[in-house]
């Protein structure tokens, strides 16, 4: 166990094998969510995409997309910003999480 101070135990060495095991849990309970979130690693960093771009890359319609984005947003995988001022609701991922898909798309694929 990692003892990071003021974080309490730490069930993992790194942030990323955390998140691995966090990945193939979510694989094994909802494949279609865990694949939803893969293909999240194709934007770009910073960025916050509307959730009818995310429902055209996860091949659903706009309620499935807001289900999904809710779902990733409970697992702590995505930052969901509500529509406010905007004309819909947009999500985002940290820095690291996105890091973390990049590499491991490409290792599934190599």
């Amino acid at each position: 166990f990692v003892d990071v101070e003021g974080g309490g135990d730490y069930d993992y060495d790194t942030f990323f094998a955390g998140m691995e095991v966090q990945l193939l849990r979510l694989e094994e309970n909802d494949a279609r969510i865990a694949l939803c979130c893969g293909r999240l690693a194709v934007l770009p960093e910073d960025t916050e995409m509307p959730l009818s771009v995310a429902a055209i890359l996860w091949g659903v319609d706009d309620v499935d997309a807001a289900t999904i984005a809710r779902k990733l947003e409970g697992q702590k995988l995505v930052k969901r910003t509500e529509a406010g001022g905007r004309t819909e609701a947009s999500l985002s991922l940290l820095d690291l999480h996105l890091q973390y898909l990049r590499h491991r798309g490409r290792n599934a694929i190599a």
